[in-house]
């Protein structure tokens, strides 16, 4: 894992934390937001052939699109992939805890916000 994949990983997760909500999560949500858009800035100079200049350096107010984490991934395509199946090939049983799991699951994901104001 490198450095962006894991400042993606601190801020998705905190985003399902209730301290996020304070003064401080906010003021350190900004601060990991601001890093992770300087590591997609060093990255895209980094990607550039020559002559060409990434998208960030004609406007100051650009602001890269933040991945997802791969447990958020995970986390989604879990979800998506349990609505899907087909309910006649599980046991009883295994259908309930898998419930349980696709509703703590979706309880997690409503807790964090898709569309944050970028700072």
């Amino acid at each position: 894992m490198n450095l962006l994949d894991a400042f993606a990983t601190v801020r998705n997760c905190a985003l399902a934390s209730a301290q996020i909500r304070t003064r401080h999560g906010k003021s350190a949500l900004k601060a990991v937001d601001k890093k992770i858009q300087s590591l997609m800035r060093k990255k895209a100079w980094r990607e550039t052939t020559r002559g060409v200049a990434p998208v960030h350096v004609h406007d100051d107010k650009f602001q890269y699109p933040i991945p997802e984490d791969r447990v958020t991934t995970a986390l989604r395509n879990l979800v998506a992939a349990t609505e899907r199946a087909n309910r006649d090939a599980f046991t009883v049983p295994t259908i309930v805890s898998l419930m349980e799991s696709v509703e703590a699951a979706k309880q997690v994901l409503d807790e964090i916000p898709t569309n944050l104001p970028q700072s």
